[in-house]
C-alpha cells in the first residue's frame, strides 16, 4: 500500500466515524433506511444597507409528503458590495454564510440563512442571493 492510499483510507475511516457519531447523537440506528424522496429549493435575498454585522432571514420550504429527514445545503451564493441595482468594488475582508433548520413539522421546513460580507473596515453596504436546497428522505 502506498502512502497516498493509506492516507485516503485513514480519511475515509475518519469520515465514517464522524458520520456514525452524528447518527448516534441524533438517535438513529446505523442500519435505518431512509429513501431519497426528492428535493426542494428556494432563493433568499439578504441586504445589509449599512454594512454592519450579520444579516439573518427566516424562510420556509415545502417538502414532499412522507419526508422524515431533511438535509439543508447552500447550492448557490451570489454576494457583492453595493445593492442588487448598483454594485460597487471593494476588497474582500471577510465572507461568511450558513443555513440551519429552525423547525420541521409535517411538510414545512423553516430555516434561517445567516450571512456577512465585509471589506477591511466593514462599513459598506452588501447583498447576498443565496439558494437553499433541501434533500428529503423518508
Amino acid at each position: 500500500m502506498t502512502t497516498e492510499s493509506v492516507q485516503v483510507f485513514e480519511e475515509e475511516e475518519l469520515i465514517d466515524e464522524m458520520f456514525e457519531e452524528s447518527l448516534t447523537k441524533e438517535g438513529i440506528a446505523r442500519d435505518a433506511s431512509y429513501g431519497f424522496l426528492g428535493s426542494a429549493s428556494k432563493q433568499v435575498v439578504l441586504e445589509a444597507p449599512n454594512g454592519h454585522g450579520f444579516t439573518d432571514k427566516n424562510d420556509d420550504l415545502t417538502v414532499p409528503a412522507g419526508t422524515r429527514r431533511v438535509k439543508l445545503l447552500i447550492t448557490r451564493a451570489d454576494i457583492g458590495f453595493g445593492n442588487l441595482q448598483r454594485l460597487i468594488e471593494r476588497p474582500l475582508g471577510r465572507l461568511y454564510y450558513r443555513v440551519n433548520v429552525k423547525n420541521f413539522s409535517g411538510r414545512l421546513v423553516t430555516f434561517e440563512v445567516r450571512a456577512l460580507c465585509r471589506d477591511i473596515n466593514g462599513d459598506d453596504p452588501w447583498w447576498a442571493r443565496i439558494t437553499v436546497s433541501a434533500m428529503c428522505f423518508g
